[in-house]
């Protein structure tokens, strides 16, 4: 129900909410309402979830909330008043992979092969792709200046591997010789 998407301006990460029911009593006057939180608890960004009720719940509409690019680990709880009916992991940079790679779709790439003919990575600064040719695009992510984000060709990877170096991570994945398109939204 919960996925972690490049937004379709490439200029931030969203977190896109499914419509679903929640079964409940939902009588009282409260909101119900999705909170980003970190590892301890703190609220990193909240939003009002617009829903309607249903025989015996609620049914909630698709949102797409904002996500500030955070190490995790993260969490999405939907929450109505004060209790917590719902918890979603939500994935993000962390402090071994420090970059995040996306299809063409925007969809979040999680595997260790990859088999997508085109990714989108928004990645540290300083990071280095490689081979180096395979890169189209690769320009500033961010307003400060932190992250970039690069269009890669994946069709371009001679030995069937992608690396990736940030100061003492080198991570390899392999690319699989037969690539998938989508189309590019």
């Amino acid at each position: 129900r919960v996925e972690t998407r490049l937004a379709d301006d490439r200029r931030g990460i969203t977190l896109s909410i499914g419509k679903h029911t929640i079964e409940g009593d939902f009588c009282q006057a409260s909101w119900l309402k999705a909170v980003l939180r970190d590892i301890e608890g703190s609220e990193i960004c909240m939003m009002s979830l617009s829903n309607a009720r249903v025989p015996g719940g609620v049914r909630v509409d698709a949102h797409l909330m904002n996500m500030p690019l955070e190490y995790g680990p993260l969490l999405l709880d939907i929450e109505y008043g004060e209790d917590i009916l719902e918890s979603y992991p939500v994935s993000t940079l962390d402090h071994d992979e420090p970059w995040m790679m996306f299809s063409s779709s925007g969809r979040l790439v999680k595997e260790d092969v990859l088999d997508h003919a085109y990714l989108w990575l928004v990645l540290p600064r300083e990071s280095r792709i490689l081979p180096e040719h395979i890169v189209g695009l690769r320009e500033p992510f961010d307003d400060e200046g932190i992250y970039d984000i690069a269009w890669i060709d994946l069709r371009e990877c001679e030995e069937y591997k992608l690396a990736i170096e940030y100061g003492d991570i080198n991570t390899e994945y392999a690319v699989q010789p037969e690539l998938r398109s989508e189309e590019i939204r």
